[in-house]
């Protein structure tokens, strides 16, 4: 399971519209994740999708108190964002279960968070806590997606 990193709770160099931008997006998209894996908790059968929402929960949750502290560290004032999670009735197509479906769900969620980290690693940075972050995003989102799609496969999705 990817693990959250130690960022500092502010960077010294005032960030640039990118960096804020960043920032909150990718905020935003850990808390629309982590509404998603706590909706699904219960509903999970596998022990093995289980396991892996609850640390991947835990990890977005980590996350989600250092971006909201190094934005707060900025000055930027934050709201629950976040869309709510999908119901389940959405998620589950003709033929799957519910875990299958979930884990379809956790692939799509798990690439967009890589393409924002590859979309601002490409971005120049007043922040270098932030280029560190979009790093450690990508590497272990990529590392992620594997060990999503080997489950899935196991299930046979």
């Amino acid at each position: 399971m990817p693990k959250a990193t130690g960022y500092p709770m502010a960077s010294p160099a005032a960030p640039n519209a990118d960096d804020l931008r960043f920032a909150q997006d990718l905020l935003s998209h850990r808390r629309q994740a982590i509404a998603m894996l706590e909706a699904a908790g219960n509903e999970l059968t596998e022990d093995q999708v289980r396991l892996l929402a609850d640390g991947m929960r835990l990890t977005y949750l980590a996350d989600s108190r250092k971006l909201t502290n190094l934005l707060q560290g900025w000055g930027v004032q934050l709201g629950e964002s976040g869309s709510p999670a999908a119901s389940q009735s959405t998620l589950i197509k003709r033929g799957e279960t519910f875990d299958q479906a979930f884990l379809a769900a956790l692939i799509r969620d798990t690439q967009e968070s890589v393409g924002i980290a590859e979309r601002r690693k490409a971005l120049p940075t007043t922040s270098s806590h932030l280029h560190q972050i979009a790093t450690d995003t990508a590497s272990s989102g990529t590392a992620l997606l594997v060990m999503i799609q080997r489950i899935a496969e196991e299930l046979g999705t």
